[in-house]
């Protein structure tokens, strides 16, 4: 089974998104191992009444539009 995952995460921008995925990261144990970290994609939410509106966490996720 690879070491590297695809991970989908919807919020990413919100608190629980954001949460979860520094938890699941491993870039920085990845680069001491010379393994290929997770690969992160996420939805954001724009919702204003359902929390904060931020950026996604990290420039390596990629946000897919729904």
């Amino acid at each position: 089974m690879p070491e590297n995952k695809r991970i989908l995460i919807t919020s990413i921008n919100g608190l629980l998104g954001h949460s979860l995925f520094e938890q699941m990261r491993n870039d920085h144990v990845c680069i001491e191992d010379g393994k290929e970290p997770h690969r992160f994609i996420g939805t954001l939410n724009s919702n204003q009444a359902a929390g904060m509106s931020t950026a996604s966490p990290s420039d390596t996720v990629k946000i897919i539009d729904v």
